[in-house]
């Protein structure tokens, strides 16, 4: 059902008629350009764990695809390896309820009473992760190199 209404949201994004992804070019353009490949990777690790911990992962996977492959593609680095830290990352929506489907069953555990820890220790393992993703994708993104 998520998929069903998110879809269309993230593909009315996409779409050039509504000048959204130009927009987000222009927006994202000064923060990429001329950067190494390894900061647009973290960039993207940190801006979608962010992000999907915001809004709906599926719509932030499909709305940020487009914005961040030209600048992946200029790189000359193999594309995989931001495509797979993006939706991989895109997936961690665990700080507010609305974020995933785990984080509302997380949140709506009787056995942790208390909103505002579940809220911290759900941001700690968040930030750990940004972490982790960071350096693993980075390192496999020194291994693949060029592309193939």
């Amino acid at each position: 059902m998520m998929c069903a209404v998110t879809i269309p949201l993230a593909s009315a994004m996409a779409n050039e008629v509504t000048g959204i992804m130009p927009w987000l070019t222009l927006i994202f353009t000064p923060v990429f350009e001329g950067k190494s490949p390894v900061f647009i990777l973290i960039f993207t690790v940190i801006v979608m764990e962010i992000l999907t911990n915001i809004g709906s992962n599926i719509a932030m996977g499909n709305a940020m695809i487009p914005v961040i492959a030209p600048f992946v593609m200029d790189s000359g680095v193999n594309p995989m390896i931001f495509g797979a830290a993006l939706i991989y990352c895109t997936n961690m929506g665990l700080i507010s309820p609305g974020s995933s489907a785990p984080a509302s069953v997380y949140h709506g555990r009787m056995e942790i009473p208390d909103a505002k820890k579940r809220t911290i220790a759900a941001a700690f393992g968040i930030l750990l992760h940004m972490v982790v993703a960071a350096i693993v994708f980075t390192v496999a993104l020194l291994i693949t190199g060029n592309r193939p």
